[in-house]
């Protein structure tokens, strides 16, 4: 599955790409490989990495995401949340394309 298609990376992947015991190690350390794209990601993400991230509606690091997404152009999110990143909108109107476990 090789793309150049930027995308924007959250939380639950670089977590489980850093941690070998994460449920997702496997699946997520072989689609960050395969994926051979840029990937974005925020401060808010990046400090939520070093702590436990809550499950809220919508969080401080997923509307981060959501912004930068918007602000890029861009649609497609690697992410380990399918069930928040399928309910958000970009725009308010187009749905994000997922990638991930």
């Amino acid at each position: 599955m090789r793309s150049t298609v930027d995308t924007i990376i959250d939380t639950g992947p670089l977590v489980a790409v850093l941690n070998r015991s994460d449920d997702y190690h496997a699946d997520c350390s072989r689609l960050i490989r395969a994926l051979d794209c840029p990937f974005y990601a925020t401060m808010a993400v990046l400090t939520e990495v070093m702590g436990k991230y809550n499950d809220r509606p919508m969080d401080f690091a997923d509307a981060s995401l959501v912004a930068l997404a918007e602000r890029l152009s861009l649609d497609r999110i690697f992410t380990a949340d399918r069930h928040d990143f399928s309910v958000y909108r970009l725009h308010g109107k187009k749905p994000f394309t997922i990638i991930g476990p």
